[in-house]
């Protein structure tokens, strides 16, 4: 692993940054603890009763972050034997009850109360509420960290403004971002900015340049950091076009730094293209290539600044228009300014430096390569396929195994199939309300095409009166394993037909004893996997896979089991959505059972 900043930090100063994680990690399990058991229903009542004491809270914390921060900026200027005496000091309080943007700490309870608010005024269904309120749980506990930490590097700051001669170094304690990776180790200036996104741990760590050559200490590579990943981990931190791009020779500096003007355009031809605004002015770092590789004239179109007439791609862009042709990959990444180590009329010891005839005949060859559609075809139509790579064409029959095409005709077999799965495990009893059933059309909820989409059902209970309601189920037909889905889905309704029932409470203890639950609670990942988190720890969720797995265990019917099997050989947090074999017998079937038993 690489040899961070953090472990070359002297031991006071190590011990000042893990106090602050120390209070921070349990400041925010508090919040999560205030957020999560109340009902989503009601987020007005939940700010009467938990704004007040969330905001003392956090303000205290801010506090006790300051204080130790002042602290922990004299400890390090004195180890560099800084002599100069200021009568002045930064206040701790000063730092508390305030965000980083100067707006109360209350106010960052009132906006995640405000969006659930926002959804019941709307009508939106119980499902979308309850996502909402976990999302936004989520949120406030990484508003919390985020408040809690700028009030300690301000608090630096501020405290160094008083003692001249006097700057500070960005440290950062990997795993970290690639914007953090590229920004630590450098000096700050004279400004008070701090540079960080929501949920930033950096820090500031104070260094006295008249006494001290410190700053050496925390230099930091970040592509020597990026070497220190894994394929996946760079993946995951710099995104696969950008850790591709690195690989191939691009400036970490340039990949990361292009993603601040990132935006989505529609050419001319129809055509959606990936490109950025970064490096694009006058003074920019791609205007020199652009304009001499592609001819661009600088000019204004709304903005600021004149900007080039040529769009800065992106290496998603890139990689896109050179499929497999790595040659054309890096004389597009040399022509939009990621390649930094040829001059700007591409004059390098690289043959393909020089190749514009031979790049647009490459261009012209990806353009017009025939597309295979991913959807179920004849036997005929296979046969017809054009010839691929052997690496290609596995890659193929692996999607599209994953996914298929479902008539209406199709699909009602598999409703028969999971209807009958259940008159099987309930013994011909039932206990679903009136429902409604159907594939989803073209897109899911989120306005994605559904061959595109990771959500295999949605349930909706939308309400007609007053404690009525009307159900209804959909299922993505692009998807294998529908039936277990279709049970998934009818789960939902069944847990909301009885939620209010005291019976079904000792199914939920059941399903939290379990060590697959447990391992989702105590899971720990990026931001993304921990809102997947927060959701899969739902009761309508936990109920929903449950139900869905004792009908697969009553029934042990193949497609069920096989679907089952999958789902419990995913990767990361996914992995425990299913429960093994031997705890559900132990746990959560025995407690299903006795459930509909009283029912």
């Amino acid at each position: 692993m690489l040899d961070s900043q953090y472990s070359r930090l002297p031991p006071q100063l190590q011990a000042a940054a893990d106090y602050r994680q120390r209070l921070i990690a349990q400041i925010v399990r508090r919040v999560l603890a205030a957020w999560r058991p109340n009902s989503p229903q009601d987020p007005n009542n939940w700010f009467a009763s938990h704004a007040l004491p969330f905001t003392e809270m956090v303000a205290h914390g801010q506090l006790l972050a300051a204080q130790a921060a002042i602290a922990s900026a004299d400890v390090a200027l004195d180890l560099q034997r800084y002599d100069q005496v200021s009568g002045l000091s930064a206040d701790p309080e000063a730092f508390a009850g305030v965000t980083g943007s100067g707006d109360p700490v209350m106010g960052l309870a009132y906006a995640q109360a405000q969006k659930i608010t926002e959804l019941v005024d709307a009508e939106a269904p119980v499902t979308e509420r309850a996502q909402a309120w976990h999302h936004a749980g989520v949120m406030l506990a990484t508003a919390t960290q985020t408040a809690i930490s700028d009030a300690a590097r301000m608090a630096i700051l501020t405290h160094l403004a008083a003692r001249p001669g006097t700057t500070w170094i960005r440290v950062v304690r990997p795993p970290c971002c690639a914007r953090c990776a590229i920004l630590a180790g450098k000096k700050g200036g004279s400004s008070m900015r701090f540079l960080r996104h929501p949920g930033c741990d950096c820090t500031a760590i104070p260094v006295s340049e008249a006494t001290s050559d410190m700053h050496k200490l925390f230099y930091f590579d970040a592509k020597e950091y990026f070497d220190s990943l894994s394929p996946e981990q760079q993946a995951k931190v710099f995104t696969k076009a950008g850790a591709r791009a690195i690989r191939d020779g691009a400036d970490i500096n340039q990949v990361v730094n292009a993603r601040r003007g990132m935006k989505t355009i529609t050419s001319a031809g129809g055509r959606r293209r990936l490109i950025t605004t970064e490096g694009t002015t006058k003074r920019g770092w791609a205007a020199d290539y652009l304009r001499k590789q592609y001819g661009a004239a600088l000019q204004k179109n709304g903005g600021r600044y004149r900007r080039t007439s040529v769009a800065r791609l992106m290496p998603e862009e890139i990689y896109r228009i050179a499929g497999d042709d790595r040659d054309l990959a890096l004389a597009l990444l040399h022509k939009n300014g990621f390649l930094t180590d040829a001059t700007p009329d591409l004059s390098s010891k690289w043959s393909w430096a020089k190749r514009d005839p031979e790049i647009l005949a490459a261009k012209r060859r990806i353009d017009t390569r025939p597309s295979i559609a991913l959807s179920a075809k004849s036997s005929a139509d296979d046969q017809a396929k054009p010839a691929l790579s052997a690496e290609i064409d596995a890659r193929l029959k692996h999607e599209y195994s994953q996914r298929i095409t479902t008539t209406p005709r199709q699909f009602r077999k598999v409703v028969n199939r999971a209807l009958s799965y259940m008159d099987d495990a309930h013994q011909g009893k039932t206990f679903l309300p009136e429902y409604e059933i159907g594939l989803m059309k073209k897109y899911d909820r989120r306005g994605i095409k559904i061959e595109d989409s990771g959500i295999r059902g949605t349930s909706y209970r939308d309400p007609v009166e007053p404690g009525k309601f009307r159900y209804r189920v959909t299922i993505n037909g692009t998807f294998q394993g529908q039936e277990l889905t279709t049970l998934h889905e009818l789960g939902h309704l069944i847990k909301w037909k009885y939620e209010t029932r005291p019976e079904i409470k000792p199914v939920f203890a059941a399903i939290r004893q379990t060590p697959s639950t447990r391992k989702i609670e105590n899971y720990t990942g990026d931001l993304a996997e921990s809102l997947m988190q927060s959701y899969l720890l739902s009761d309508d969720e936990l109920f929903a896979r449950a139900y869905a797995q004792w009908v697969t265990t009553k029934t042990r019917a193949p497609k069920l089991v096989n679907t089952l099997d999958f789902h419990r050989g995913q990767q990361s947090v996914l992995k425990s959505v299913q429960w093994q074999d031997d705890e559900f017998t132990q746990y959560i079937a025995p407690a299903l059972d006795e459930f509909f038993a009283k029912l």
